[in-house]
């Protein structure tokens, strides 16, 4: 064991949330200072794997089909373990405008975000239900989808299950239609992406991280009010909501823990991730999974 201090700059995927609060907690315990790691939570940034391929970061939260989009620029990039390991994605609707089933989609407007992705899925989703392109109208949206939803602007969003409490948080009652359960693949969603140089060069602080991300997840389980005060009163970015937060935290903490293997990638469900992605033209070649999505380097 080395006395050097590792450093470790984790690029999040968005605002600071509950998903990263087992990162606060075990740097708040000081277990990383403890196994000789210095480690930042970075804000997020846009072109955060272009920053950990230049050196910027050492680490990125970021998505599976990026990394396989954007493998020909960044061959160089890896992905060491899942942090959301179940696909949250999906259709979210408000309840007041009656679409129960998928089958009431029909006619209707279907925002989606940048993601080449989110159409490919979109396109699974209907087909399941004897849908097509052609009984929709697809709409782009940005960061302020929700906001856009409620003011009725389009009758359904592309959105994620653990964002739903704060709609419902805010009074308004939705519905959720998880892609999952309509031929997409349940693969990782967020997965922790570095340089393959680099990490082969700290396998053993690797480990340790995510032994320390193994202990904050215990201690997060058990926090109550307070602990969850404390945690969102630090939150710079924007102020958050304990009770939101705790309600978002409720719903995350099973893609997080499922009861397999903590940050353990499933190859196979990645594997069929990769084959949406190839039909739908976003690749024109196919990669060899496992050596890009690793998990030797888990603790």
């Amino acid at each position: 064991m080395s006395n050097k201090t590792t450093r470790i700059r984790v690029l999040l995927d968005w605002d600071q949330d509950s998903k990263h609060a087992i990162i606060w907690a075990a740097d708040k315990a000081g277990l990383f200072g403890k196994k000789g790691l210095d480690v930042e939570m970075v804000p997020p940034l846009p072109k955060s794997l272009e920053r950990v391929h230049n050196g910027e970061v050492e680490l990125a939260i970021n998505y599976p089909h990026n990394i396989l989009m954007m493998r020909k620029d960044f061959p160089n990039l890896i992905s060491v373990g899942a942090l959301v390991k179940t696909n949250p994605e999906g259709l979210v609707t408000l309840k007041k405008d009656g679409i129960a089933k998928p089958e009431d989609m029909k006619n209707k407007t279907i925002a989606i975000g940048w993601s080449p992705l989110g159409k490919s899925q979109i396109e699974i989703f209907l087909s399941h239900h004897n849908l097509t392109d052609q009984d929709i109208e697809i709409v782009p949206v940005a960061r302020d989808g929700e906001t856009r939803l409620l003011a009725g602007e389009f009758d359904v969003l592309n959105g994620v299950q653990y964002g739903i409490p704060r709609m419902e948080r805010e009074g308004h009652a939705s519905n959720f239609f998880p892609y999952i359960n309509s031929g997409v693949p349940d693969s990782a969603f967020l997965v922790f992406t570095g340089q393959k140089n680099w990490v082969d060069s700290s396998t053993y602080a690797l480990k340790q991280f995510f032994f320390c991300l193994k202990e904050g997840l215990s201690l997060v389980k058990k926090w109550g009010k307070e602990e969850w005060e404390s945690y969102t009163d630090t939150i710079e970015i924007r102020k958050r909501d304990r009770d939101e937060e705790m309600a978002v935290w409720e719903a995350i903490l099973p893609m997080i823990d499922d009861g397999g293997d903590l940050f353990h990638h499933d190859v196979e469900e990645i594997k069929k991730l990769q084959e949406i992605l190839f039909s739908g033209g976003m690749l024109d070649t196919k990669y060899p999974i496992e050596e890009i999505f690793v998990n030797s380097h888990l603790s």
